[in-house]
């Protein structure tokens, strides 16, 4: 019978199931019994630890009553489970009003983080009595809450790491750093985020403006330092959960150009780029040019590195587009690099041959240059190889046509890329090509089915080069950017808004793109699809000198 006390679950008039028992594919697992513990010496062993508690708590109220807080009286407390009983803890059991918060599992011991309010502990004391005193009810059913209280191998006073749930390792003590804080709700959720709000604030720490609500928490974001979460128990005791606040591109491309290059140094120091040999991959980047001084390039790329097809054009980035490609070559999303403190090893090595020199369509045909790209490909790739011939390289080609007739056909773009990947002498190339970025920016666009009109750019459909379309996991809007926009296009994992497809061509031709990567995300708002920084990736600006980022 399913339970409609959970709003979440719908049941659709004119549903119907059908009763049926489950097959393991395996024999079920055994659940082990709590182990028994020395009643007298168990109970004595808790109550000892049951009197600090007592204390604490009646300390925090003390200091709640002094400081008028508005917040909920009581004491978070974590309980240890005894080794490899598993999942030991459930909410029900503590008693009283207490809230179970979060649990944990680490070194096969359950942690359970409960907030125990003024006057309820006594519940939880009357539980080892009857526990030590076998207690039994009139029907002969055992009433001594023994599977909890032989589960419990201690309890204490919770600090910050008992509240912490993410994956990754907590802030140490005196980094300041963003954390995402899952408030309890409990009876009056406005007075609970209000009273955190004001007591973060005489302890100097920043607080968001915007949050989000669940039926049981409110999720906001704070500026601080463990330490500074630590000097206050009352600021803790409303707090059910922390974990890392999620880094969006926009928080560093919005940056001043003095502060991105604080970030920018701060980085740099961490990386270790390890010595070429003959094996070292480089990646040749065919685009814009490469401005290899960039703080963050320039021990990967040197200018022996830096070709281009014409030399009045120059090796130089002056547009951004091949300088933003390197920085991703290289890292990959740097918001993710700079958010953190590990150390970055590079293992691979950039090398760039300049086949383009601006950045705007000209739609006057007797005023577009006539550049065949076919040949300026070719030209490009026998620049890099003929001083290097013998490094071992990917061909990275992020340049495509704006335009989709050809539907899969051969161009002499794509024909002169699949000449060159099959290569001579059985010496073949490797080409990574980009789909081709769909026109998002037009009015009314309808997302995904544009993409799926939208063909794959040329020369992407050249049969033997890895063209890569995108997917998106950026599904973070920031609260800056949500003023403008309505909502994300995508959602997590679903089809980035910028790529194109294969979709709409005919059986004769292959199947692209033929991987597919992270490639960012678009906001709605109502003339369409718009960019959004923090939907995007993170990347190296050409001109590093103002501001070293760019969003791509």
């Amino acid at each position: 019978m399913a339970d409609t006390s959970k709003d979440h679950l719908f049941l659709k008039p004119g549903f119907f199931s059908e009763k049926a028992s489950y097959d393991y594919p395996k024999p079920p697992p055994q659940t082990q019994p709590v182990p028994a513990q020395e009643r007298g010496t168990h109970a004595a062993t808790l109550r000892e630890q049951l009197t600090g508690i007592r204390q604490d708590i009646a300390a925090a109220i003390k200091l709640q009553e002094d400081s008028k807080s508005i917040l909920d009286k009581g004491l978070i407390v974590e309980f240890e489970s005894f080794e490899g009983i598993g999942e030991a803890f459930e909410e029900k059991q503590f008693g009283g009003n207490s809230e179970l918060l979060n649990i944990r599992y680490e070194d096969k011991r359950t942690f359970a983080t409960v907030f125990i309010p003024d006057g309820a502990l006594q519940k939880f004391e009357d539980k080892i009595t009857a526990y030590s005193a076998h207690k039994q009810r009139s029907n002969g059913v055992s009433a001594d809450n023994q599977p909890l209280i032989d589960s419990i191998a201690n309890f204490h006073k919770a600090t910050v790491k008992a509240l912490w749930t993410d994956t990754v390792a907590m802030p140490q003590d005196n980094t300041i750093a963003c954390w995402e804080v899952w408030l309890s709700a409990r009876g009056d959720r406005q007075q609970q985020v209000e009273g955190f709000k004001s007591l973060a604030k005489t302890l100097g720490i920043d607080v968001s403006d915007s949050f989000i609500e669940f039926k049981e928490r409110t999720v906001l974001l704070i500026r601080a330092t463990k330490e500074q979460l630590e000097k206050s128990i009352l600021l803790l005791n409303n707090i059910a959960e922390l974990r890392k606040a999620k880094t969006t591109a926009d928080f560093f491309s919005e940056l001043k150009g003095n502060d991105q290059k604080d970030w920018q140094e701060d980085l740099a120091m961490r990386i270790t780029v390890l010595p070429a040999n003959e094996n070292t991959p480089f990646v040749c980047i065919l685009d814009t040019g490469v401005n290899g001084a960039h703080p963050l390039l320039k021990g990967s790329i040197t200018d022996n590195d830096l070709f281009t097809i014409n030399e009045a054009w120059g090796k130089d980035d002056r547009v951004g587009h091949g300088t933003g490609i390197a920085g991703l070559s290289l890292f990959g999303d740097l918001t993710a690099k700079l958010e953190n403190t590990k150390l970055v090893e590079i293992t691979h090595r950039l090398e760039s041959s300049k086949i383009i020199n601006r950045s705007e369509f000209i739609p006057n045909e007797k005023d577009r240059p006539l550049d065949l790209y076919a040949e300026y490909t070719e030209q490009a790739i026998y620049q890099a190889e003929i001083p290097h011939a013998r490094r071992k390289r990917v061909f990275q080609l992020a340049i495509t046509t704006i335009d989709s007739w050809d539907r899969g056909k051969p161009s002499s773009w794509s024909a002169a890329l699949d000449k060159l990947a099959f290569g001579n002498n059985n010496i073949g190339r490797l080409f990574i090509v980009s789909a081709g970025n769909a026109d998002v920016m037009l009015k009314n666009v309808k997302y995904p089915e544009f993409n799926m009109s939208e063909s794959i750019r040329d020369p992407g459909q050249a049969w033997n080069v890895l063209t890569v379309g995108a997917f998106t996991e950026k599904d973070l809007l920031s609260a800056a950017e949500s003023a403008d926009h309505n909502e994300i296009t995508a959602f997590h994992g679903q089809i980035s808004p910028y790529t194109t497809t294969s979709f709409s061509w005919e059986n004769e031709w292959p199947l692209k793109p033929d991987v597919v990567m992270e490639g960012g995300n678009t906001a709605k708002n109502k003339f369409g699809q718009a960019q959004a920084d923090s939907l995007s990736l993170l990347s190296t600006n050409n001109k590093f000198t103002e501001k070293p980022f760019i969003p791509m």
